[in-house]
């Protein structure tokens, strides 16, 4: 029961779907909040500076986890034969599912169990569960090859074409590795700088971002895209994200 009612708590968090994408963002904004109160108020202190991007790294961390989580169970829940190519090309998970199926009540969904079997907790982890959803490019090389048009509200009224830069991959699995670190060591010092975390931020945030224009591209999810008015898909920076004059208005 304890799987059951983890499972059951998760779903209520997320609410109704797809709507990964603007919880995300909520959930980002609130610790970017923080961390940028914290530059803005105590620079000079580099002790309170330092606890403040160890915790943040933990926290965007969890942004990433949840969402890929959600997207994952939003897109298996849309497309149930999708969902049954994914099971016969992994028959290990195949198994693994069925044997969890047997000791999980009827409410709790297919799609909600394969999110507890994959893995999310870096980018290869991501990377596999992605990749057979996004077939038969795969996430990362999607990622990679890809420019994506887009309007950046922030920085130009325009249409522009977004692609990701060289080292992304290295920046986003540091995310990861500095959060396991800090997280299961104390005594840890957090080595990430105020002007490296500019970086790691903006990679964990831009690419949640972009993977939903793949998901809408591929499976028809475009109700999970945030958008300008009849204008392209749009991608939100810290900037808009720190900023008191906006909120969120649901269709």
């Amino acid at each position: 029961m304890l799987r059951t009612e983890k499972l059951r708590a998760r779903r209520a968090s997320r609410g109704p779907a797809p709507q990964y994408l603007l919880n995300f963002l909520q959930n980002f904004a609130c610790s970017a909040r923080l961390m940028h109160a914290v530059l803005g108020g105590f620079r000079s202190q580099e002790d309170l500076v330092c606890q403040a991007i160890r915790q943040y790294l933990i926290g965007v961390t969890s942004c990433l986890e949840t969402f890929y989580r959600d997207l994952y169970v939003a897109l298996l829940e849309a497309d149930k034969a999708l969902f049954q190519r994914v099971l016969e090309g992994d028959k290990q998970g195949a198994r693994r599912l069925a044997k969890l199926r047997t000791s999980e009540p009827a409410e709790i969904t297919n799609a909600e169990l394969a999110a507890e079997l994959a893995k999310f907790q870096n980018l290869s982890g991501i990377d596999s569960a992605l990749s057979k959803v996004l077939a038969p490019s795969g996430y990362i090389a999607a990622l990679d090859n890809r420019c994506f048009p887009c309007a950046i509200p922030s920085r130009n009224p325009k249409t522009v074409s977004l692609r990701l830069w060289p080292n992304w991959r290295d920046q986003f699995s540091s995310i990861f590795d500095h959060r396991h670190e800090l997280v299961h060591d104390a005594n840890k010092d957090c080595a990430v700088q105020p002007k490296d975390m500019a970086g790691l931020e903006a990679v964990a945030l831009v690419v949640p971002q972009i993977s939903t224009f793949l998901v809408a591209e591929h499976h028809g999810l475009k109700s999970s895209l945030l958008a300008m008015s009849d204008g392209p898909p749009a991608v939100l920076l810290v900037e808009d994200l720190i900023s008191d004059d906006w909120h969120i208005e649901r269709d």
